[in-house]
Formats: structure tokens, sequence, C-alpha cells
């Protein structure tokens, strides 16, 4: 799996669960706190999602190292590596 298609589906999911939060296009640099406005909870929501779509398990002590999109398929590209 390319990290393009682990962005277009972090992108799908962040719309999917907070779509009133999202204004504009988004891509791997968009920030997730600040561009989308999402809080706590709404991160929470997403990344447990992302995480049973690719049956990765990222630890919560890397979770606030995660700020944009990109950040978060890295890390599920990262932890998926670690499954193999």
């Amino acid at each position: 799996m390319t990290r393009d298609e682990v962005v277009s589906q972090v992108i799908r999911v962040v719309q999917e669960n907070v779509p009133d939060l999202v204004s504009g296009t988004m891509d791997a640099g968009t920030r997730l706190n600040t561009e989308t406005n999402m809080d706590s909870m709404g991160f929470i929501l997403v990344m447990t999602k992302l995480e049973g779509m690719y049956g990765v398990k990222i630890p919560d002590k890397e979770w606030d190292r995660i700020l944009s999109v990109g950040d978060a398929a890295d890390a599920i590209l990262r932890h998926m590596d670690q499954n193999d």
C-alpha cells in the first residue's frame, strides 16, 4: 500500500466522521487540529477508525505527534510494517 493511498483513506475517514469541521480540500499537509478544527474527541474517533481499518495499534504516546493527515498516514504505514 502506498502513502498516497493511505493519505486518501485518512482524508475520507476525516470527511465522513467530522464533515462539519472540514472546509475546502485536504491533502497530506492539512493540519488536523488547526485546519479542520477537530477537537480531541474527533481526533480519537478518526484515529480509532483508522486503526481498525488497517488492523494496527498506534501507541497513545505517538498520538501527540500526529498533527497532519500525512503524519497519520505515516504512523499507519509504520505500524503496518511492524505487523508483517
